[in-house]
């Protein structure tokens, strides 16, 4: 009886405190010990135990994340459903993590580090459906932002992953440690003026207006929502999208009519004329049945500035940002339509992938969504800007000029991953000789 209250309370702990550590909650600080409760309560007690254990977490998460109650915000939505399907998906990265720890023997820290690679594996492969990372918990320290510039959002998950795999072990051992955590916010002071709208509104009329209004609070250029256009844009006529450009011009994105399924499409308009267009190429969820997605990278031209166009759930996938970075832009801007969920939990999810892609890109990202935490964040990972639920415009001030970056991270993590996995516990004994020495005796 005393064994399953301390799993309980193990799973129990582990699920509040990493609700406390992801968006919108934001205490970052907890996501270096969130699991440490359920590692250290299935340790060594078997695969089945530990996968169920993390997946019974991910549930209570999306329970407790559903119902608000650590969220300052009133704002409400319309469902909580992506909520805890997002959970539910990270939940079999916990899952894996769980039975991993449940078949370890030991506490080294080379088998620490490779629990760690598998769990950072794990949320590679929950790309497949909806990529969540613990790593998206650090999107205001700004020393793990720093880290990102040469690591990139999978290694501050390898970290973050390893933290808590070094506490759970002390916890088993009945040594506490403390983590120093930091966060930053800035802006700089040049030299384009963007407009952020965050809207539901799709109407000319109201568009109109918001155009208006970002044109008289300085803005020389507009982002909008991922398919705001769409309404002034039937079967991909946006005739009333370049005319509109001659308030401001915008950046947005609307359907085409290709056959059978039309592309997701974005576009500048600037002065009455259309940009090359870019086509969504990673479709969420329910999209895949109803668009063509693209294959290709688009960076436009406009005034002296190179801009890349990505839309939503491309910024979730590095290999679509570093194919777009190929382009040579100089900022980036994605349009994005986040499931409206109750206290905006995905969408602030979702935002959190913002300061990690601007450090690893070396460009400034404006990512705009329709109902929640639209952001502006500069190369170094400081946040210009941003919008809460509610709010509708935000002006900020940009620098054009791209850093470089040598980011091998993104690109030879699987690689660096085996390679990491392959050292031996044991001199000369390989993983499978140890996993084989380890096993008991029938």
């Amino acid at each position: 009886m005393k064994k399953v209250a301390i799993l309980l309370a193990g799973v129990v702990s582990s699920a509040i405190l990493i609700v406390l550590a992801l968006p919108p909650s934001n205490h970052g600080w907890i996501a270096w010990f969130a699991f440490a409760p359920l590692l250290a309560v299935v340790w060594g007690r078997g695969i089945v135990l530990g996968f169920a254990s993390g997946i019974v977490v991910s549930l209570v998460a999306g329970q407790i994340a559903s119902s608000g109650i650590f969220y300052n915000s009133t704002y409400v939505g319309e469902s909580s459903a992506w909520t805890v399907a997002g959970f539910v998906i990270f939940g079999l990265v916990i899952g894996l993590v769980g039975a991993v720890a449940g078949a370890a023997k030991s506490a080294t820290p080379q088998v620490l580090l490779r629990i760690a690679i598998v769990a950072m594996l794990g949320e590679w492969a929950s790309g497949m459906l909806v990529p969540v990372l613990l790593g998206l918990s650090q999107w205001q320290s700004a020393p793990m932002l720093f880290a990102a510039k040469g690591i990139g959002l999978y290694g501050v998950s390898v970290l973050c992953w390893g933290a808590n795999l070094w506490v759970a072990r002390c916890l088993r051992e009945r040594v506490l440690l403390s983590w120093p955590i930091g966060s930053a916010r800035g802006s700089l002071g040049k030299p384009v003026r963007v407009a952020m709208i965050q809207t539901q509104l799709d109407g000319r009329e109201e568009l109109t207006a918001m155009n208006k209004e970002a044109k008289a609070k300085g803005a020389e250029i507009a982002v909008w929502p991922e398919l705001i256009g769409a309404q002034m844009a039937p079967k991909g006529n946006t005739k009333e999208l370049r005319e509109l450009s001659n308030v401001v011009p915008l950046i947005t994105s609307f359907k085409d009519d290709f056959e059978p399924k039309s592309h997701n499409t974005a576009a500048l308009f600037a002065e009455g004329v259309e940009s090359q267009r870019y086509w969504k190429q990673k479709l969420f969820a329910g999209e895949v049945f109803l668009r063509t997605p693209g294959t290709e990278a688009v960076v436009v031209k406009w005034n002296d500035q190179r801009v890349g166009l990505n839309i939503c759930f491309d910024t979730c996938y590095p290999s679509i940002i570093q194919a777009t970075l190929r382009k040579n832009p100089d900022w980036l801007a994605a349009p994005t339509q986040d499931p409206n969920t109750s206290w905006g939990v995905v969408q602030a999810i979702h935002a959190a992938y913002t300061p990690f892609r601007a450090v690893e890109t070396g460009c400034t990202v404006i990512r705009v969504d329709q109902t929640a935490y639209s952001m502006a964040v500069d190369a170094d990972g400081h946040i210009l800007a941003s919008l809460s639920p509610g709010e509708n415009l935000a002006v900020v001030t940009i620098d054009g000029n791209r850093q470089s970056r040598w980011l091998w991270f993104p690109n030879l993590a699987l690689f660096c991953a085996v390679i990491l996995a392959a050292i031996p516990t044991r001199k000369g004994e390989s993983i499978k000789k140890v996993q084989k020495l380890t096993k008991k005796p029938h």
